[in-house]
């Protein structure tokens, strides 16, 4: 497989922005939540964080849990430990996960703060009602992460209100102290990629998964990529879900034309519209349609 021919380049103006507001908000923090994507633990991890942060205490949320390979995660989980980052992966989806991440992540706020904060920032945290000039101060948290890993997805879980969430990268724009339970603030924060033009498998990664906006790459090259992917790491997939030929995926623009023609995607004379079967697959993957996957193994970092 060639994949080095790809690249992306994506940082809009509101992104840069963002960054700048970010290092001054970063002051107002407490701890910092990252989120990352659960199929490509280290791809959708933005290496400039760990600067930004700047030392406060961090939890590595894998957010999709349930669209990742079971057992690639479990062994990202495992490493991430032993290099004593705390790290949870969950699926933002299920209301009965969604109980036992605001139960974990108020029991890690706890535990992160019980040794320098007094009895009632710990009775606010746990929710106890409390004299208005208690209430008054808040446990600031950031949410960080690089675009469309489900930030904002977290903080309506954790019961933030007026959050914007969408299946696209860039849907939020500013910088939000949002209130959730527990007298905790969070801080929505935009995603923030790194300046600078990437290529090969980072990039299709990034643009597989909408961690960049479309108008950062050529979908119909990204979905002939992916299709190459899935002849080599799981043939029967893509096969079983758009109901493939034997020997099909060996013809990626073949199987592209199928995909179209499959979803009624027709030019004018009948022939297939590739750029939007293109759009058809990558909606899919970014789904979970095409089962549970892992783009990064462990042992590339």
């Amino acid at each position: 497989m060639v994949f080095d021919d790809f690249q992306v380049q994506w940082y809009p103006g509101h992104m840069a922005k963002a960054r700048r507001e970010l290092v001054q908000r970063i002051k107002q923090a407490d701890f910092v939540i990252e989120v990352a994507d659960a199929r490509a633990p280290a791809t959708t991890r933005n290496p400039e964080l760990e600067a930004l942060i700047q030392g406060r205490p961090r939890l590595l949320l894998l957010a999709k849990a349930d669209l990742a390979e079971p057992g690639t995660l479990s062994s990202w989980v495992k490493a991430f430990r032993g290099r004593g980052v705390e790290t949870l992966a969950a699926s933002l989806t299920s209301g009965r996960e969604a109980a036992a991440i605001r139960s974990r992540l108020q029991a890690w706020v706890e535990r992160e703060f019980s040794r320098r904060q007094g009895p009632a920032d710990l009775a606010r945290l746990a929710g106890v009602r409390l004299p208005k000039s208690a209430r008054e101060k808040h446990v600031r948290g950031l949410v960080v992460g690089i675009p469309n890993t489900g930030k904002s997805t977290l903080i309506r879980v954790l019961g933030g209100k007026g959050v914007q969430v969408g299946a696209i990268a860039g849907v939020t724009r500013g910088l939000l102290w949002v209130n959730v339970a527990g007298g905790v603030k969070l801080l929505d924060t935009p995603g923030i990629l790194w300046p600078r033009l990437e290529k090969g498998m980072t990039a299709l990664k990034l643009a597989w998964l909408g961690c960049v906006g479309d108008g950062a790459f050529d979908p119909e090259q990204a979905a002939l990529k992916l299709i190459q992917w899935f002849a080599v790491r799981d043939p029967e997939a893509m096969a079983r879900r758009y109901r493939l030929a034997p020997g099909m995926l060996e013809d990626p623009p073949a199987v592209l034309a199928h995909i179209a023609r499959q979803r009624g995607h027709l030019e004018s004379g009948g022939s297939p519209d590739l750029p939007q079967g293109a759009e058809s697959l990558l909606w899919d993957f970014r789904r979970g349609r095409l089962g549970r996957l892992a783009l990064d193994d462990p042992v590339e970092e």
